[in-house]
C-alpha cells in the first residue's frame, strides 16, 4: 500500500459544560492535586478546540490528517441516578444526591469523556483480516465516573462511522477488573512501508512481575488479548507491562510515558518492566523502527508526569516526518525543552507546537489524551457526509457555541444547581443540530437509554 493512501483521522472529544476538578481518579496526580478547585469550562472547551483546529490546519496543509469532533456526554447523567433509585423531578434528584452522596454527584457530572484516547480500541481496515475498520468501546471499569461513558461512546461511534463502507462495531468487554480496558491510550500502532506492528501495554502483574502497589492497574493483559481476538488483525502485535513504579508515580496510561507513530518510537527508559526487550521485539517486526530512549537523567519520571512530554500528539506530515503538539508545561521546563531540542536535532520530530491546555492538564489530560487516532484509507473518507469534520467554519461556529452556553467559573457545589443541568441540556441539544447527529441524548427522547 502506498503510504499516501493512509490518513490520520483524529477524533477529539469536546469538553462538556460541567467540566470540574473532581479528583475522582486515584493514581492521576494532577487530578488529585487540583481536586475541588473552581474550574473554567469555557476556557477548557476553547483550549481543547484550539488544539483540534491546529490539527485540522496541519492536516489541510499536508493532506496527511483529518480532524473530527465528538460531542460531550450528557452530564449530570440523570439516567444513572434514576437507575440507582433516586426519584422525583430532575431538581429533586440533584438535591437528594447532593445531600446524601456528593461524591456520586461529582461522578455522574464528570466531563471525562473529553479524553477520547480512552474511548475505544481501533484496528484500521489496512490491518484487519477482513478489510473492515474494527471499533470496540472501552469499558473503563476501574472508575464509575468513566464506566458510565461506554454506551454513549458506542452510540456516537456507530453514528459517526455509519458512512464508512466497511466497519464492524464490537461490544465492550465485560465490565470487570479482569477485563479492565482503557482504550487506545495504552496502544501504539507503528507502520512503515509494508510493515506494521502494534504495541499493547498493560499494568497488571504477570507470573514473573509485580503490579503497582499504590495506584490501580487500569489496563489488563487479558483485555488486550481479548480485543485482538475480537478484531483478528493480520498484522503482528506484542504486549508489554508498564513499569509498576511508573504507575505508582502517576503514569496511569502508557501515553503518559511513551509515544510513537509511523516508524518513530519515543519512550522513557523507565516506561516498561523490560524497555530494551520491548524495543527489540518491535524492531524484529519493523526493522526500520527508530527508537529514541529518554533517560531519567534527561528527564526524571516525576518531571515526565509533570510536563506530560510523552502525552504530546504526533501528526504525520508526509515523507515519514512528524509534527508534535506539546503542552505549554514543556516549554516552561528547561529539561523538557532540552529533550525536544534533542529530538528535533535527531530528526525524530520535524516541528513542535506548544499549546496552553491548562484546564485539561489540571485533570491529568494532555494533547494526546484529547484524541482518538483512527488510521483510515483516503478512499474511505471520500464521498462521506461528515458535518463533524472540523474546518474553519465549524471551528468558528463551535467557538460561538461555547461562548454562548458555557460558564467561565464552576464551583463544586454548582453541580447541584438545576439551572446548570438545564443550561447543559440546551447546549447539547443545539450541538447535535450543529453536528447533525440526531437525538443521541436521553433528554432529547432518544430511543435507547445510554446508562450502563
Amino acid at each position: 500500500m502506498n503510504p499516501t493512501d493512509e490518513v490520520d483521522l483524529f477524533l477529539d472529544g469536546l469538553v462538556g459544560p460541567t467540566h470540574t476538578f473532581g479528583g475522582l481518579a486515584p493514581g492521576n496526580l494532577a487530578s488529585a492535586s487540583n481536586a475541588h478547585r473552581p474550574s473554567n469550562p469555557r476556557a477548557a472547551a476553547k483550549q481543547a478546540l484550539q488544539k483540534s483546529h491546529l490539527v485540522s490546519q496541519i492536516g489541510a496543509a499536508t493532506g496527511g490528517a483529518c480532524q473530527w469532533i465528538m460531542p460531550p456526554h450528557e452530564r449530570p447523567h440523570l439516567p444513572t441516578l434514576r437507575r440507582l433509585g433516586y426519584g422525583g423531578s430532575d431538581a429533586q434528584v440533584l438535591a437528594k444526591v447532593a445531600q446524601e452522596n456528593p461524591t456520586l454527584l461529582h461522578q455522574v457530572s464528570s466531563s471525562s469523556a473529553m479524553w477520547a484516547a480512552n474511548a475505544a480500541t481501533v484496528t484500521p481496515e489496512m490491518d484487519a483480516q477482513d478489510g473492515h475498520l474494527h471499533l470496540t468501546p472501552a469499558n473503563l471499569c476501574t472508575h464509575i465516573h468513566r464506566a458510565v461513558e461506554t454506551p454513549t461512546t458506542a452510540s456516537v461511534l456507530q453514528r459517526m462511522f455509519a458512512p464508512f463502507p466497511h466497519v464492524t462495531h464490537h461490544p465492550a468487554l465485560p465490565s470487570h477488573p479482569d477485563f479492565g480496558d482503557e482504550g487506545a491510550a495504552n496502544q501504539v500502532r507503528f507502520n512503515h512501508g509494508k510493515h506494521s506492528v502494534r504495541l499493547l501495554v498493560h499494568g497488571t502483574a504477570t507470573e514473573n512481575t509485580q503490579g503497582p502497589q499504590k495506584a490501580p492497574a487500569r489496563q489488563s493483559k487479558t483485555a488486550l488479548q481479548s480485543l485482538m481476538r475480537q478484531h483478528n488483525p493480520r498484522t503482528p502485535w506484542i504486549t508489554a507491562q508498564q513499569h509498576p513504579r511508573a504507575i505508582d508515580g502517576g503514569v496511569f496510561h502508557n501515553d503518559v510515558i511513551s509515544m510513537g507513530h509511523h516508524n518513530t518510537f519515543i519512550t522513557h527508559e523507565q516506561a516498561f518492566t523490560n524497555t530494551e526487550e520491548v524495543i527489540q521485539n518491535l524492531t524484529q517486526h519493523m526493522p526500520s523502527l527508530k527508537a529514541h530512549r529518554i533517560s531519567k537523567e534527561d528527564l526524571s519520571l516525576s518531571d515526565a508526569v509533570h510536563t506530560y512530554l510523552f502525552n504530546s500528539q504526533l501528526i504525520h506530515l508526509g515523507d515519514h516526518q512528524l509534527a508534535a503538539i506539546a503542552p505549554q508545561q514543556c516549554a516552561e521546563h528547561p529539561q523538557a525543552v532540552a529533550v525536544w531540542e534533542r529530538l528535533l536535532a535527531d530528526q525524530a520530530i520535524a516541528e513542535v507546537h506548544y499549546l496552553d491546555l491548562r484546564e485539561s492538564m489540571c485533570n491529568g489530560g494532555g494533547p494526546a489524551c484529547l484524541r482518538l487516532l483512527v488510521p483510515v484509507l483516503r478512499s474511505s473518507l471520500q464521498h462521506t457526509h461528515t458535518p463533524w469534520a472540523l474546518n474553519d467554519g465549524l471551528y468558528d461556529t463551535l467557538t460561538r457555541w461555547i461562548d454562548t452556553h458555557y460558564r467561565d467559573r464552576l464551583e463544586p457545589q454548582d453541580l447541584r444547581d438545576p439551572q446548570l443541568l438545564q443550561d447543559s441540556q440546551q447546549a447539547l441539544d443545539r450541538l447535535t443540530q450543529i453536528l447533525q447527529l440526531g437525538s443521541i441524548y436521553t433528554f432529547q427522547g432518544s430511543t435507547s437509554d445510554p446508562s450502563p
